[in-house]
């Protein structure tokens, strides 16, 4: 019984013994990874237990510049893509306009274009004046187009 007690104990000795030292190492690789990645090289050179109150508010100066630029900097990229968000919501608005209208019209034209040419005046009449509404609608159109143009 004794024997297989110390076989036991050993056993668990040994194994928190590895635990321990897997334990060490670790906290000795993340401790040289935070010397070496997150402190600054110069740490070590600049460090001093109490630092000098106007590099304080020096630093603190510099960064509350820093900060605000970058937070105009901030807002006129905010107020610039405002813009073009503006200016793309009115181009979408004018295309579909445009794109409901060409599409009746488009209908429109090509049955006036599949229509033969009449023979009598009074005929051929009606198809010109049929084309004058077609193309006078082209022109209260232009408008939109040119909202596109602008846009």
């Amino acid at each position: 019984m004794r024997v297989i007690w110390n076989r036991f104990g050993k056993f668990w000795f040994g194994l928190i013994l590895d635990t321990l030292y897997f334990l060490y190492q670790t906290y000795r690789l993340m401790l040289l990874e935070f010397r070496t990645n997150t402190l600054p090289r110069q740490f070590n050179k600049t460090f001093s237990e109490a630092p000098e109150p106007h590099i304080i508010r020096d630093r603190l100066a510099r960064l509350t510049v820093n900060f605000e630029r970058l937070q105009r900097k901030g807002d006129q990229t905010k107020d610039y893509l405002n813009d073009l968000i503006a200016k793309h919501q009115q181009y979408n608005t004018s295309l579909n306009n445009v794109l409901v209208w060409l599409q009746t019209a488009e209908q429109n034209l090509v049955k006036l274009i599949q229509e033969p040419v009449a023979t009598e005046p009074k005929a051929v009449q009606k198809q010109i004046d049929k084309l004058r509404v077609s193309i006078d609608l082209i022109i209260t159109i232009s408008p939109l187009y040119d909202v596109l143009e602008m846009a």
